[in-house]
């Protein structure tokens, strides 16, 4: 009787040892498949934060030079307007330079073509109008001188 009222609490010691080893051994790998779990968590959300703010950058990185592009292409073309438009000023001025003064030349020749083309009539009628002159004197010292 006292051999089984021994063996009755030596089973019982037995069970109560095994379940807190068990309930410890169960609660340390519970623990430890948390903090696995957490670590994973925190690693995963980490590297997904990382890749977050690599694309945010290279997007960033990307927009701002697509903006420098843009900006030079534009700047390019407002300068090369710029200089059309220029050199079609000078090119108009240049033209309107050139007919002034072939207008001018024109204009110059053709009053001294006029003007000689006037002094030749004068000096004609003049010449004229002295040989009348002279052939009237002839004529009239032919009549009366003799």
């Amino acid at each position: 009787m006292v051999r089984e009222m021994v063996r009755e609490m030596v089973c019982e010691m037995v069970r109560k040892m095994v379940r807190e080893m068990v309930c410890e051994m169960v609660c340390k790998m519970v623990r430890e498949m948390v903090c696995e779990m957490v670590r994973e968590m925190v690693c995963e959300m980490m590297v997904r934060e990382m890749v977050c703010e690599m694309v945010r950058e290279m997007v960033c990185e990307m927009v701002r030079e697509m903006v420098r592009e843009m900006v030079r292409e534009m700047v390019c073309e407002m300068v090369c307007e710029m200089v059309r438009e220029m050199v079609r000023e000078m090119v108009r001025e240049m033209v309107r330079e050139m007919v002034r003064e072939m207008v001018r030349e024109m204009v110059c020749e053709m009053v001294c073509e006029m003007v000689r083309e006037m002094v030749r009539e004068m000096v004609r009628e003049m010449v004229r109008e002295m040989v009348r002159e002279m052939v009237r004197e002839m004529v009239c010292e032919m009549v009366y001188g003799a």
